[in-house]
């Protein structure tokens, strides 16, 4: 069978990667390896970056130290991040700082996981006390089998909400403070942000294991609990659990980071402001720009500059005001890059709960591996379609090149099959495939 150019292309590419993870492996055995890193960790990363790869130190010698079952776990957890630097390493240097990607790892890590979870559970709670109360009042807790699905949409809707919500803010943030030494739209965007789910599901993932670690430690007689001990069984558990986590919650977490991302570099030029901000509470802020796309959009006269009526149209008018800048309906843009990576993850959450309230366990359990199945063919086809859109400096499809696929040359504007964003999560999460 003859091979196409493009087909050529891809496994050169492919070559040329398992090459460079090959270079890096074999270069942890080498004692000038750690020197290099080591001067280079002193001199080149910032303090912010320094302190992430002591704290994931410290994190592992505290697990290792309180059950080295957890540590285990940790590791076989932390692999998709190993990967994602092993890749660093080997191609990601030519087009974008370490220091980049260990910083939005941080964010995630530590900061993110923080507000995000935190708030979003704080949320959940608000939220399911209000609707199973609404709900139950309405129609009555005997008929509750007909409206809980709807419920557990809602409810997990909500947690996942406030959870894109933080985690675009945080991309959004990100990029205005790094569009000066790599433009607005650069490749280095799209890694951060990913960089950014990745830390994110990593540590969250890491404080479900803890919970589990903790109840099982805590789980027989009164001295089994005494010592804290873990028995070969539960440790099975825990493998099973870190799987799980690994390869169904993770995953969805990270593309859904990446729909965010890519949608937040689309947006233009990006300085930050708000028109509301600008109009009502800075005196020093120019509203030609609000004035600009408010003409553009109502296609008739602008208010005139400075005036009250500039102001108030600028902070009621969605088509002008909010993100993503320079118009794209505002607000409801910012709703609208939201919706596929709430969509997504609320369902996966939700199924899990309806399948088990409503069928018997076996056939619960084929239920959920269908559902997840198609709920991840879904989420690779949006991202497959975001990342073939064709752009003059599209941060994650010219990545690409640098990654795994290069564009076939008579296709300038068409990503491959298997383009950024889809490789990326296998890079990360499923380094297998």
């Amino acid at each position: 069978m003859i091979r196409s150019d493009s087909d050529l292309i891809v496994h050169e590419e492919q070559n040329k990667t398992e090459a460079c993870l090959q270079e890096f492996v074999s270069s942890l055995v080498r004692k000038e390896t750690y020197l290099k890193c080591f001067e280079f960790v002193k001199n080149d990363l910032k303090p912010m970056s320094q302190f992430m790869l002591i704290s994931v130190v410290v994190v592992l010698l505290f697990f290792l130290t309180w059950h080295w079952q957890m540590f285990f776990c940790a590791l076989v957890l932390l692999l998709p991040t190993v990967r994602l630097y092993g890749w660093w390493y080997g191609q990601g240097h030519r087009v974008i700082p370490l220091d980049f990607i260990i910083s939005s790892y941080a964010q995630g890590f530590w900061i993110l996981i923080m507000l995000g979870t935190g708030l979003a559970f704080v949320t959940w709670i608000v939220a399911s006390v209000f609707l199973y109360g609404i709900f139950g009042m309405m129609f009555g807790f005997e008929t509750m089998l007909s409206w809980f699905w709807l419920v557990e949409f809602l409810r997990w809707g909500t947690f996942c909400a406030v959870e894109e919500i933080l985690k675009a803010q945080f991309v959004r943030f990100d990029r205005i403070r790094r569009q000066h030494r790599v433009g607005p739209s650069a490749k280095a965007h799209g890694v951060s942000a990913l960089s950014l789910g990745l830390g994110y599901a990593s540590a969250q993932v890491l404080l479900f294991m803890m919970l589990v670690t903790e109840i099982l430690a805590n789980n027989g007689g009164p001295h089994a609990q005494k010592e804290q001990r873990i028995k070969f069984d539960e440790f099975g558990w825990m493998v099973f659990w870190s799987l799980f986590f690994g390869l169904v919650t993770m995953p969805l977490n990270l593309m859904a980071t990446y729909m965010v991302g890519i949608s937040v570099s689309k947006a233009g030029e990006d300085t930050g402001e708000s028109c509301c901000c600008s109009s009502l509470f800075s005196a020093s802020a120019p509203p030609q720009a609000s004035t600009q796309a408010s003409s553009e959009a109502g296609g008739g006269s602008a208010p005139r500059p400075g005036s009250a009526s500039s102001a108030t149209h600028s902070c009621c008018n969605p088509d002008v005001c909010g993100f993503p800048p320079g118009g794209r309906q505002g607000t409801l843009a910012f709703f609208k890059i939201l919706m596929w990576p709430v969509l997504l993850r609320t369902l996966l959450v939700t199924q899990f709960m309806c399948w088990i309230v409503w069928l018997p366990v076996g056939v619960s359990l084929i239920m959920n591996v269908v559902s997840i199945a198609l709920l991840y063919c879904a989420a690779l086809r949006i991202v497959r379609k975001m990342d073939s859109t064709p752009l003059e400096d599209d941060i994650y499809r010219s990545f690409g090149t640098a990654l795994v696929i290069r564009t076939p040359p008579s296709s300038p504007h068409r990503a491959s099959d298997l383009g950024f964003g889809t490789r990326v999560v296998c890079v990360c999460v499923w380094p297998n495939l």
